[in-house]
């Protein structure tokens, strides 16, 4: 029994300690002298490994070696593995059949893929992330390893947050290389930047690879943090409240300096969503509030309306350089990722049922040079969902949503209760999210934000007095 208990100790720590390290862009690329002259896009064909996948790896290990003394000691034929499978990850005879069928289709595609290196590395990264999932949501079996899991992503946007702001500040990099910063300045090609009053600025990066994964992760922070006050909305511990609004404040900060058009449209659904399943307490709250201010009560929507519209109208002065969709001259991100999308439906419409390859979409577009595209603006296209379905086929996409479909249902989150949840209604806003950006597929800590949301997703209940 303790032996089985050490081993539970292991995986938790392990976890907890992934979850503090994924945000830092710590990793040694091994080819980097051979692709550091490639221009664009290089994700696909940068071997490399980070520190928290190395900690990824030591965790399933650990639950390997967990499974295999398991099936030693009680001589566990086929049919008994399969159900220690099946109640470990809580996992019906369909969310089973269709994770299986999910994996089916990457082996295959690895086979019709049309350069398998690059989809070897490529489906590698996506089924470890596939198996974080499967770990996550039996750790978060534990009341106790989901508050801590939360909480510590929530203190990484708060720390994230303050780099960013630092670093928008001095308008440069920290020099924070031992973390994982990029070297940024406004005067770097390449590096992400808006231009405002014909001057530019850097948008903030934190310790990530691009500003728009930095907004995502501080956005899944901010729904970390909204779920740590509202579990202590009607405690005691107003040092605690004063904590959790000041680090929310400052998430929300950085979200805004990220400058990410998509993740402020996810912010804003996330807002309104949420603001709407507690509007109850909320108004409690303001009205609380304008009491201890000694406000007259007939004053209470003039000042909330005063409120409202001052926000909007600063919030639209500072990000009015970011609302450009067409005819931008100094933001051709519109166009390419048009391009892009041209891009993904001639590839479907070459290899509807197959794809090309998972990862091998850029490959894809430097071998076809009738898009008129030029080395640096080949990127995989900005759309989840038409990437799946370029690289893997129409089959990789059915598999994918199919087997998201079992989480939703196996745990009824459609009732309207549940969107009290901000661990619920975040993962539907990286659904969204899915449809303007690659990187939930490409990159590695983005890949591990939503397989992390979707695994909060399916452990989580509707939000009750005093719980979640």
């Amino acid at each position: 029994m303790k032996k089985t208990l050490s081993i539970e100790k292991i995986k938790e720590f392990l976890f907890l300690a992934l979850l503090i390290l994924f945000p830092f862009n710590l990793r040694h690329i091994f080819n980097f002298d051979k692709i550091k002259d490639v221009e664009g896009f290089r994700e696909h064909i940068s071997w490399s490994v980070s520190v928290f996948e190395i900690v990824f790896l030591l965790l399933l290990s650990v639950v390997l070696f967990e499974l295999l003394r398991s099936m030693l000691r009680n001589k566990v034929s086929c049919n008994r593995l399969i159900c220690w499978i099946k109640y470990t990850f809580h996992l019906n005879n369909f969310s089973k059949l269709s994770a299986l069928f999910f994996v089916v289709v990457l082996v295959f595609n690895f086979f019709v893929s049309q350069d398998k290196t690059i989809c070897l590395h490529s489906e590698v990264k996506i089924i470890g992330a596939f198996l974080l999932f499967f770990i996550a949501k039996e750790l978060f079996r534990s009341n106790q390893t989901k508050k801590y899991s939360v909480i510590f992503i929530f203190l990484g946007g708060v720390l994230q947050s303050l780099i960013t702001l630092m670093q928008f500040v001095a308008q440069k990099s920290l020099g924070l290389k031992l973390l994982g910063e990029s070297v940024i300045a406004p005067d770097i090609l390449g590096v992400a930047k808006f231009e405002f009053a014909a001057e530019k600025f850097i948008r903030g990066y934190g310790t990530f690879p691009h500003p728009n994964i930095l907004g995502t992760f501080l956005l899944f922070a901010l729904a970390a943090g909204m779920w740590l006050f509202l579990k202590k909305k009607n405690g005691q511990n107003s040092i605690g409240n004063v904590g959790l609004i000041t680090g929310n404040t400052l998430i929300f900060a950085g979200i805004f300096l990220s400058y990410s058009r998509s993740v402020l449209f996810a912010l804003v659904i996330f807002a309104t969503t949420l603001l709407f399943a507690h509007k109850k307490y909320i108004i409690e709250i303001y009205q609380k509030y304008c009491q201890k201010l000694r406000v007259h009560f007939f004053l209470h929507g003039a000042i909330g309306l005063i409120i409202v519209f001052s926000v909007l109208f600063a919030l639209y002065n500072l990000f009015i350089p970011r609302l450009c969709l067409t005819d931008c001259p100094n933001d051709k991100s519109i166009v390419l990722r048009l391009l892009y999308n041209k891009a993904a439906f001639a590839t479907i419409s070459e290899r509807p049922i197959t794809g090309v390859g998972s990862g091998c979409f850029v490959y894809y577009l430097s071998e076809n040079s009738s898009f008129g595209l030029q080395p640096w603006e080949r990127q995989p296209v900005h759309n989840l969902y038409l990437l799946i379905t370029s690289e893997l086929g129409l089959l990789g996409l059915i598999s994918f949503l199919l087997f998201l479909a079992t989480q939703i249902n196996s745990k009824h989150v459609l009732k309207r209760k549940l969107l009290s949840n901000p661990l619920v209604i975040i993962f539907f806003m990286f659904l969204i999210l899915g449809l303007f950006d690659h990187f939930f597929w490409t990159i590695p800590q983005a890949q591990t934000i939503f397989w992390l949301s979707l695994a909060f997703f399916a452990s989580s209940g509707r939000i009750r007095k005093n719980m979640i």
